[in-house]
């Protein structure tokens, strides 16, 4: 191994154990739901109270819940039951096939046109790797990443090695996480044997052979784990598309994917990835990059609901683009305003919001739940409703200590109790400065008290500010 990829993986390594340290909970809720709460259901037997119709018409399919199980028994047999800390891991292994399916998707020229050689294919990798959500999208549990990861993987093995068996199954491993994925696996099928034509009759056999035994594999695990024969694809077809199930959670324009690219994409860097994406597909069309990618894109947005996180697969492939194309943006480093403002102002940004998403949770209130799986005063802890704010729920069921539970009461009761020692849970400014006001000690919060003086664009009434309170009766 050369010193150049060496230090690679180790950068690429040190990113991976750092983001997965701190990034914990989740980016949507079903990246929790749909894969480490239904993992805890077949385990246990007992289903989750958010649960919906995706679970009980078994749309979900259980490979990834599946795979986290292996990892959670493995640390079970050593007794090691923390679940934070077996958590860290589901991120870590989500992290490390994602990475090393970029690491060899990078390292397959085919897929490239001004790639040259393996400097160029590790500069790629890192430059893509430290755009500022791509450690952050790979630490995410979600169907989205390990979906990318399986893809990544199986298209450069394919391409690159020829492992037409082993392609096969990693290729349907990825459909298997996400059904959508059958999109771009199509078109490399596609792109690949019209590329080579004299491999179709010698290396398809194994191909198809590889595809078969991971669709079995699939169909015996999610029959084994929904303990009913199913196929999982066809019923996620039926209730999303045919019923238009889909839709139910509400539909977006056409634009939805354009504005928001560059809304959450930290602005001058979405609005760059966007132009980079679109002027890929008006200079290189037959590009293998676009040819995967447009399909993918076309088929989401006429789907009425749209997310951003479903276009995952295409925003973890932009940075890619826009350094195969670094030539064509050359002209444009001789204005000065671009070299000397815009540019410097992209890597400002980047590095702010890389260093944001390493070091911090995705979900908050997951700094709360795992104060709670450790606090050794396990007694009743009362959570305030008023108005029509609803009591908090401990719903993450998985991060949650067995006997924990919280009892709702009313805010102006709570307050009111001068007899008895009380632990309270509270989640908005406006409770936090009630038991503050009535002399309560602050045991934790998810924010210091010098971030709420300060209230930066008003955070603290958009924000969910869970903190835990010990009012104890005057003496």
């Amino acid at each position: 191994m050369t010193k150049s990829r060496r230090l690679t993986l180790y950068i690429s390594g040190f990113l991976g154990i750092i983001v997965c340290y701190f990034s914990q909970g989740f980016h949507h809720p079903d990246e929790h739901y749909s894969t480490i709460e239904l993992m805890s259901f077949f385990k246990t037997g007992v289903p989750h109270p958010l649960f919906g119709w995706d679970v009980l018409l078994h749309i979900r399919s259980t490979i990834q819940p599946a795979l986290y199980l292996v990892i959670e028994k493995f640390f079970n047999m050593l007794n090691m039951t923390n679940p934070f800390f077996i958590s860290y891991f589901f991120r870590l292994a989500s992290f490390t096939l994602s990475a090393t399916g970029l690491f060899y998707f990078c390292h397959t020229k085919d897929f490239f046109s001004n790639i040259k050689n393996e400097e160029e294919s590790q500069s790629m990798y890192l430059f893509a790797l430290l755009c500022w959500f791509v450690p952050y999208y790979f630490a995410r549990t979600s169907s989205e990443n390990m979906s990318l990861g399986f893809f990544l993987l199986a298209a450069s093995l394919l391409v690159q090695y020829r492992l037409f068996f082993i392609s096969g199954i990693l290729f349907c491993l990825s459909f298997a996480t996400r059904f959508q994925m059958a999109i771009p696996v199509g078109m490399t099928f596609i792109w690949f044997f019209y590329q080579k034509k004299n491999l179709i009759l010698k290396k398809s056999i194994l191909l198809i052979l590889g595809l078969t035994l991971g669709l079995l594999f699939m169909y015996l695990i999610d029959s084994y784990f929904y303990q009913e024969w199913t196929f999982t694809p066809w019923n996620y077809f039926r209730e999303n598309i045919l019923k238009s199930r889909v839709n139910e959670f509400g539909v977006h324009p056409w634009y939805f994917y354009f504005t928001k690219s560059i809304e959450k994409g930290a602005g001058p860097i979405g609005l760059v990835l966007l132009l980079t994406y679109l002027y890929s597909i008006i200079k290189k069309p037959k590009s293998y990059l676009v040819l995967i990618t447009v399909p993918f894109w076309l088929i989401h947005n006429l789907i009425g609901h749209k997310e951003v996180r479903f276009l995952q697969f295409i925003y973890i492939l932009t940075p890619l683009m826009l350094f195969d194309l670094r030539q064509y943006w050359f002209p444009y480093l001789k204005n000065k305003f671009v070299r000397k403002l815009f540019i410097p102002l992209l890597l400002v940004i980047n590095v702010i919001f890389l260093v944001q998403i390493l070091l911090s949770p995705a979900y908050k209130p997951i700094l709360a739940y795992q104060y709670l799986y450790n606090y050794e005063d396990q007694k009743v802890i009362y959570t305030p409703t008023w108005d029509n704010h609803p009591p908090l729920n401990l719903m993450m069921k998985y991060f949650v200590k067995e006997g924990v539970e919280l009892t709702p009461e009313n805010l102006n009761t709570l307050i009111e109790i001068k007899n008895e020692p009380l632990k309270i849970l509270t989640s908005t400014f406006y409770e936090y400065e009630q038991f503050q006001q009535k002399g309560c000690l602050l045991n934790f919060s998810i924010y210091p008290q010098w971030l709420l003086d300060l209230n930066p664009f008003s955070f603290r009434k958009r924000s969910a500010l869970w903190s835990l309170w010990e009012c104890n009766p005057p003496k």
